[in-house]
């Protein structure tokens, strides 16, 4: 396009209360315990990441940790987020072939500008349970001011993920495959989908 886009992407890891650990107790009779035994602090946490996001004021909002096994917490984000500031959720918990995790991922959408065109889960299938989510997104421009035309839609894609932590030498290779899978997804879907479905071309570029 020949106007530049003030188009804003946040991203956060919110921390899910099951691997969140706190401590309680004198110094000496100190005890370790997950904060998804605390409601009002994961919750009252949970307000303030939300108030913060408020501030951003972002387009896109992309989460990690984001806890499923907790409808309690999730309806907390849709509320604040989806009802009351106009986004469009997409979740992906993660997963392998033979189990789920209590936490995933979560993109909100600011809805009055962007259309959400498509959207895919990538399943890495790895020690670590690890996914991403992958949405097609289509930002629609204002009116120009001088000329009254509206310019036509400018796509982009945008891919959430939480990768492997780098334990060692092993987990940090893990994480570079998992790069190289989400690269040759991202890659696969535009030569299959937009390329032949869209405009039937092979050199589409899409930010």
């Amino acid at each position: 396009m020949a106007q530049e886009i003030p188009l804003k992407v946040a991203t956060f890891n919110i921390l899910a209360p099951c691997y969140h650990r706190l401590t309680r107790g004198a110094e000496e009779g100190e005890e370790t315990y997950f904060e998804q035994e605390d409601e009002a602090h994961y919750m009252a946490r949970n307000t303030k990441i939300l108030d913060e996001l408020d501030q951003v004021d972002a387009d896109v909002i992309c989460l990690q940790e984001y806890w499923f096994a907790n409808e309690v917490l999730r309806d907390l984000y849709r509320r604040r987020l989806s009802l009351d500031k106009g986004y469009a959720c997409e979740e992906l918990r993660r997963s392998s072939h033979w189990r789920q995790r209590d936490d995933g991922l979560a993109i909100f959408v600011r809805t009055k500008r962007i259309v959400i065109q498509d959207s895919r889960d990538i399943v890495f299938h790895d020690c670590g349970d690890r996914v991403a989510k992958m949405l097609l997104l289509a930002y629609l421009p204002p009116e120009d001011a001088e000329t009254g035309v509206t310019p036509p839609p400018q796509q982009f894609i945008v891919v959430n993920t939480h990768l492997l932590f780098p334990h060692n030498e092993f987990s940090t290779k893990i994480r570079l495959r998992e790069v190289t899978k989400i690269l040759g997804f991202v890659e696969g879907y535009r030569q299959r989908e937009l390329c032949q479905t869209i405009c039937s071309r092979t050199d589409v570029r899409i930010p």
